[in-house]
């Protein structure tokens, strides 16, 4: 069993302590702990039966975007290209692909491919669903992906060619995320009102097909008949919410689940004591923040950012909710997987950056140099996370410490998610909370994946991940430069340079790098990969020997 601590440590002397909220009084025996709905009964050897901790938000890919969603619409939908178990890329609806220049893609569409009605895929779907995504009225999570995209069309029968306006060094990767799903045309033309809603729901290539999205209890899944590939083993997959922590680890322990992955330390216990399921841990690529808002409100203060920063213990924060399973935040909003182009260059230079790190004189210096006159500072949090709301707590009782009063505002997932992507803006298209505690894992296995996304002022906006709505021209410029790069040593020093502007001005605290760690229930042979965005897929489940 691996050490860990139960309950939270103190983060400051003098600070009140405050317990672990991960466990409720709910009732759970054949219960979900979200509102009573019952678990599925079936447990023959043709159904999975998996867990989330939070409803999807839509079966639309061009809104695939949360951990959740992945869970269904990965399964539905393919992808162009997909990643495999060691973060590579290998060919799905795209037989071959060609980087023909700098700037234009060749793609050879597999001619194999049906929808679950049983209609062909096309390379007109293929232009639809990737058109679709650049569109900005649409708002696509993917859309900041597409930004030097100058066409998309078929040059052959099953043939694409993207042809980028400017040489882009991550556009190699976006096939192979939700940016690269595929879609039925013919579908979404005749569902234009309910496309991707519990009504309307949606079609895909994928091994998988959905039956039913009962919203904030369920979704079920089944086989594609007409799926390409090998069939699957398991014929029905049945996706339980369970918001709650403590019915969630009993459900799992009692035999009526198979697989969940975990984003809360809360009964890691449980888990690891129990007889009936097994757990795993992979060293991952993730990262969570407490992400300013730069652009609105007090926290466009830089003082007011540093004087938070520097009173938050990160260190006793990550021993005390995830022991062995996550390292302690740095300057950098990611850890050292991601340090890929230039390891030993990335290590030296990290060391050297302004990290903030814990010091109640210099929170209190800084906070003595900013305009803070005392008010509540707004932090949203994600209702039914509990990891969230521990971090969250941390926060509190660390900042009241040196004078600070943060508000801790619980909102449903589907508001939190449109407040961390842009789609809740104020008049002046400004984000209107002062802080967020976020959740990342990049697109893929490159520095750029974090960092685009995180300091490029262009997705600050609608459908923007740039929580902190970061802005600052010079960031800008360097990320612009080496993403039109293809050397890999000249864009890991833009990179750096840019790391370097934007840890000095504060605008997140890296709070802790996480392991990837899922269960799996003594029936089912799965391991999840450290890197399992968009390589999440049930066909791969078996049932154990």
């Amino acid at each position: 069993m691996k050490k860990r601590k139960k309950l939270l440590c103190l983060l400051l002397a003098g600070v009140m302590a405050w317990a672990s909220s991960g466990c409720s009084n709910s009732e759970t025996e054949k219960t979900n702990g979200a509102g009573g709905n019952h678990l599925s009964e079936e447990v023959d050897d043709t159904t999975l039966r998996v867990a989330i901790n939070t409803d999807i938000t839509t079966l639309d890919y061009a809104h695939n975007y949360t951990i959740s969603n992945f869970h269904v619409v990965d399964n539905i939908n393919d992808f162009l290209l997909y990643f495999d178990q060691n973060g590579e890329m290998q060919p799905n609806l795209c037989t071959s692909w060609e980087a023909v220049d700098e700037m234009t893609y060749v793609y050879q569409i597999r001619n194999d491919a049906y929808f679950s009605d049983g209609t062909q895929m096309t390379v007109d779907d293929v232009v639809f669903s990737m058109e679709r995504i650049m569109d900005p009225e649409v708002a696509s999570d993917m859309n900041w992906a597409y930004k030097n995209v100058a066409s998309i069309e078929a040059t052959g029968e099953w043939e694409v060619t993207v042809r980028l306006s400017q040489p882009d060094a991550c556009w190699q990767y976006v096939p192979a995320t939700p940016g690269g799903q595929i879609t039925s045309k013919a579908y979404y033309e005749e569902h234009k009102d309910n496309f991707g809603n519990a009504d309307g729901l949606t079609i895909g290539t994928g091994a998988y097909k959905i039956d039913k999205w009962t919203t904030g209890s369920e979704i079920v899944l089944s086989n594609n008949e007409y799926y390409w590939g090998e069939k699957p083993q398991f014929e029905k997959v049945i996706i339980t919410v369970i918001s709650d922590e403590s019915a969630m680890a009993m459900a799992m322990d009692s035999g009526q689940l198979d697989f969940l992955v975990l984003n809360s330390m809360d009964m890691i216990d449980t888990y690891e004591n129990s007889q009936n399921c097994t757990v795993h841990a992979a060293d991952g690529i993730g990262s969570t923040l407490l992400s300013f808002n730069c652009s609105n409100g007090a926290c466009m203060d830089e003082n007011l950012r540093k004087a938070i920063a520097s009173a938050v213990d990160v260190a006793s924060l990550t021993e005390s909710q995830f022991g062995d399973y996550a390292q302690s935040g740095t300057a950098l909003p990611f850890g050292s997987g991601l340090y890929v182009l230039d390891p030993e260059e990335w290590e030296a230079r990290a060391d050297k950056m302004e990290a903030y790190e814990f010091d109640l004189e210099k929170a209190k210096e800084y906070l003595g140099k900013s305009d803070y006159d005392g008010s509540n500072l707004q932090l949203l949090l994600i209702e039914g996370n509990n990891a969230y709301a521990n971090i969250a707590q941390a926060v509190q009782a660390s900042c009241a410490a040196i004078g600070i009063n943060i508000e801790i505002q619980k909102i449903t997932s589907s508001e939190y998610y449109a407040n961390a992507y842009g789609n809740s803006l104020d008049e002046n298209g400004k984000r209107t909370y002062d802080m967020m505690i976020n959740r990342w894992v990049p697109d893929y296995v490159d520095p750029a994946g974090d960092l685009v996304v995180f300091y490029d002022s262009n997705n600050a906006g609608a459908g923007g991940a740039n929580y902190a709505a970061y802005s600052n021209s010079e960031v800008d410029a360097l990320l612009a430069q080496q993403s039109s790069s293809v050397d890999n040593k000249e864009r890991s020093e833009l990179m750096l340079q840019a790391c370097e502007i934007a840890a000095e001005e504060c605008p997140y605290k890296s709070l802790y790098y996480s392991k990837t760690v899922s269960v799996t229930s003594n029936r089912v042979d799965y391991e999840l990969p450290g890197f399992y965005l968009y390589s999440l897929f049930y066909k791969d489940f078996k049932l154990a020997q």
